[in-house]
């Protein structure tokens, strides 16, 4: 990308400010929030009622299918290549007029292969169980297999809504996405309290075809008034332009892939309460991941993606750069914060019923060895986006085939090396947790590499100042934090409401050490937010 802006450029719309990418950011915040606050209600119903047990390990196995094949065919591409073409198409008024033409093609050709995908998968379910849970016995596979066959149908649903995410996202329409997740998790929370007397485990596939069947209403009227029909054109521009992007991004994402496969395998061999375990406590890690990383990525891709077609170098640097250290500025502390406070977060949200001590013994140390990456995940979104703004999917594609490397290397060596430390075999799943925070230090770290010869020497040197302010913060934060915890441990004990009264106490005082501190260290995106908030309250 030449580092001028071309006087030429076609008329689009305003250059992203930090009060609009706030605002967008916030936006996207919320509806987050909300999903995610949905997504912990869904988890403890699933843990209360199935604990970690064969049926809630089946059916994380079985679950990994529709969400591997979403990535594949959708996910993947909406970021590299959906969002950037359209928007591009968005900001350019001559060609504006052609917008929903391209959405018709994309929608339609996406409703055929998913539809395909889910045939496929309902025919194929007691194969493909075979292959991801062998370790669970021929009684755990066949459970796998039925659990699969109920899925089969949400995987056209999950396809063809991520399609529609992609079209409102490109046209900044951040409202009907971030509340759609939540709607999908009401359907699979009222599925279990509803079906799991009658169905027992099947109520937890049902809840899925059931989610996604909801998601899909829910976002469909966002369209209205776009004059969207079924229109098979495979020879367009626009989605031959959509394939040749993703063509390096699917190739990583189908080796990718890989991972999921022997993780799902080896968890399964593990016992019955790895896969479980892992679900549990992903969970956790990414609520932060969401609310934070997440949001902010998709607010400022829009924003890069018009900078990079307009050749305005200085506003995709400075878009970038905000971008990441209001990532850092919060992850960081996130992090911390939920290190510290594991073991009373992990009981207040999960344990009841079938979830007892020894459950959140297995979820918290899970939840230790992934926070080990969360910072990284957390830069790495931003990192990403900002290579498939500029329309390059290569780069990020072949990093992630080398991170999938890294992860098989550190998955296979980690198992012996725990059990050559005598741990009992339910702890030894704990590698594979390794192994996954250690591929996202990996990719992180090249991402970062790279990012040198992306953006410009001032604004990255900005970004490693807040990188070591919030991480100096972050630390004085936990330290205090942590000090509190074990003396209301010793002074409150243990159950529901005394794990409340430790993580609430907990999140008070961080963010009453953070905050003040990491702007006394100049971290200037903690001004921001306060101003967001304060604008917000203001209007109220």
């Amino acid at each position: 990308m030449s580092r001028t802006t071309a006087a030429s450029a076609p008329a689009s719309p305003p250059t992203r400010t930090p009060g609009r990418l706030l605002g967008s950011a916030t936006f996207i915040m919320v509806g987050n929030l909300a999903s995610r606050v949905l997504g912990l209600v869904r988890e403890q119903v699933i843990a209360g009622f199935y604990g970690v047990g064969l049926e809630a390990s089946a059916f994380s196995a079985a679950a990994r299918v529709p969400s591997m094949l979403y990535d594949l065919l959708i996910g993947g591409m909406l970021s590299a290549a959906v969002v950037p073409v359209l928007s591009a198409y968005a900001a350019d008024p001559e060609r504006r007029a052609e917008l929903w033409r391209v959405v018709s093609v994309f929608l339609t050709m996406v409703t055929l292969v998913t539809g395909l995908a889910s045939v496929a998968v309902f025919a194929l379910a007691a194969p493909l169980a075979g292959a991801l849970a062998q370790g669970f016995g021929a009684d755990g596979t066949a459970l796998v297999a039925t659990y699969l066959r109920v899925i089969a149908p949400s995987i056209m649903l999950f396809g063809v809504t991520g399609a529609v995410i992609g079209v409102l996202y490109a046209r900044e329409q951040f409202g009907p996405p971030s509340v759609a997740i939540a709607v999908y998790n009401l359907g699979l929370i009222t599925s279990v309290l509803v079906f799991h007397d009658r169905l027992g485990g099947l109520a937890l596939p049902l809840g899925i075809t059931l989610g996604s069947l909801l998601q899909l209403c829910v976002l469909w009227p966002g369209l209205r008034g776009g004059h969207v029909r079924p229109r098979l054109e495979a020879g367009h521009p626009a989605l031959r332009r959509i394939l040749t992007l993703y063509a390096p991004i699917g190739a990583g994402l189908a080796v990718s892939q890989l991972q999921v496969i022997a993780d799902t395998r080896f968890s399964s061999a593990a016992g019955e309460a790895a896969l479980a375990s892992m679900r549990y406590a992903t969970t956790l890690r990414e609520l932060p991941h969401g609310l934070i990383s997440v949001a902010i990525s998709l607010a400022i891709l829009p924003a890069l993606a018009a900078a990079h077609a307009r050749r305005e170098a200085q506003t995709y640097d400075r878009t970038l750069a905000r971008g990441l250290r209001l990532v850092l500025a919060l992850i960081v502390p996130a992090t911390v914060g939920l290190a510290v406070l594991a073991d009373p977060v992990v009981g207040l949200v999960f344990q009841r019923r079938l979830f007892g001590d020894e459950a959140r013994q297995l979820v918290t140390a899970a939840l230790y060895a992934y926070l080990i990456g969360l910072p990284f995940i957390g830069i790495d979104w931003p990192l990403n986006y900002a290579f498939y703004a500029r329309q390059n999917t290569r780069v990020p594609a072949l990093i992630g085939v080398v991170s999938v490397g890294v992860y098989l290397v550190f998955a296979v060596a980690l198992g012996p090396a725990l059990n050559l430390a005598r741990l009992p075999q339910r702890w030894v799943f704990l590698g594979l947790v390794l192994a996954d925070s250690l591929k996202h230090v990996a990719h992180a770290g090249v991402m970062l590499v790279l990012a040198r010869r992306l953006i410009g020497r001032e604004a990255l040197a900005g970004v490693g100042r807040t990188a070591l302010a919030t991480a100096a913060a972050a630390a004085v934060m936990g330290a205090a934090v942590l000090g509190l915890d074990r003396w209301l441990a010793g002074a409150v004990g243990h159950g529901t409401l005394a794990w409340g009264l430790r993580a609430a106490a907990g999140a008070a005082v961080g963010a009453a050490v953070y905050l003040p501190l990491a702007a006394r260290l100049d971290v200037g995106e903690i001004g921001w937010l306060a101003g967001v908030v304060r604008a917000r309250v203001a209007r109220r």
